[in-house]
């Protein structure tokens, strides 16, 4: 089923002991600092920086995609984890035009 959306999202990826976020310009606000290019199977999309809607800051990342194939954008930086420390990942996600199937 073909789905049509916009996603503006904002990330984060902390340890829970020391409360400090381990991705690289989370909120965009110096644009794709420190994130790969946006890529499709299908060469279809796009990611752009915008200023409005936003949840926190001043920028956010809109990324459109009208197929149903895979996307990706994804952050330069990998992270190491440690075996036993604890990690929350969390994100704000705004939709709009979905059509069909589900996210």
């Amino acid at each position: 089923m073909k789905k049509v959306f916009t996603l503006i999202i904002c990330l984060s990826l902390v340890t829970i002991t020391q409360a400090q976020n381990l991705i690289t310009n989370p909120g965009f606000e110096t644009n794709f600092t420190g994130w790969s290019s946006f890529w499709s199977r299908d060469g279809l999309g796009a990611a752009t920086i915008i200023s409005s809607p936003v949840h926190g800051g001043s920028k956010a990342v809109k990324i459109y995609y009208p197929s149903s194939q895979d996307w990706a954008l994804s952050v330069q930086n990998k992270t190491i984890v440690v075996p036993g420390e604890v990690y929350e990942l969390s994100c704000w996600i705004k939709t709009d035009s979905i059509i069909g199937g589900s996210m």
